[in-house]
């Protein structure tokens, strides 16, 4: 399948587990906003659009708010106080509009254009594939994944990453950087879950394939419950 194809594909699939998570929740749950510690399922889609947007607009050729903040904990303090008087419905718009812009990006471009980096101020030089399916979809999908959990539907915070990671794998097998950074998601999701010794077995597998990863991971909230074991300490 042409990697353009994927992509919209999964950014689709996206929006439609929003759509599923919109349906477990309460009228109570749609509405409230928490606070910066403690974000709502509103706060977390919210959080997970405007990062979307503002993907899809440097994309587009716009340096979007990357010069506006100082740091990316100072951007999230500043999008929560944004986002958290508006509606359910209004932050699903958002969510959608993201999305749809993010796509039209996509959809511009040939397939050697979607493959090559974008040439903006991307400290990384990533392509625009990685882009687009780490903003549109990966993340997303990671913070999605976090509300199930915190509501200890392990079974399904576990089986949405791993329907995910299948057809994200598939973008490019052969970049152990990416497949290093899809086993790090694995190994939180299995952390938060309780699956220890799966985290541990698919952290030890993503450091070892993205070294640019280990430093976050030792501070990593999402892999508190590991550091105690032998096993994660033997990584290090």
């Amino acid at each position: 399948m042409p990697m353009k194809d994927l992509l919209i594909g999964l950014i689709e699939d996206e929006q439609k587990e929003e759509e599923r998570l919109e349906a477990t929740l309460s009228e109570k749950e749609l509405e409230v906003s928490n606070t910066y510690e403690d974000w709502s399922a509103k706060d977390t889609i919210a959080h997970i659009a405007d990062w979307m947007r503002g993907e899809a607009v440097k994309l587009s050729g716009d340096d979007g708010d990357a010069a506006t903040y100082g740091s990316i904990d100072e951007k999230n303090k500043a999008l929560f106080e944004r986002y958290k008087d508006k509606s359910w419905e209004e932050i699903r718009q958002i969510s959608a509009d993201a999305a749809a812009l993010l796509k039209s990006q996509i959809m511009a471009r040939t397939e050697e254009e979607i493959g090559a980096p974008h040439g903006d101020s991307d400290s990384r030089n990533r392509p625009v594939w990685r882009r687009a399916a780490g903003y549109g979809v990966l993340h997303p999908v990671s913070h999605i994944g976090h509300i199930y959990a915190r509501r200890r539907d392990f079974e399904y915070a576990i089986a949405l990453h791993e329907k995910f990671i299948d057809k994200l794998q598939d973008l490019n097998r052969s970049e152990e950087a990416w497949q290093g950074t899809l086993s790090y998601d694995l190994a939180c999701i299995n952390a938060l879950a309780g699956k220890k010794l799966e985290a541990v077995d698919k952290l030890r597998e993503s450091l070892r394939l993205e070294p640019y990863l280990v430093e976050w991971s030792k501070k990593d909230p999402d892999l508190a419950s590991l550091r105690g074991m032998d096993e994660y300490k033997s990584i290090y």
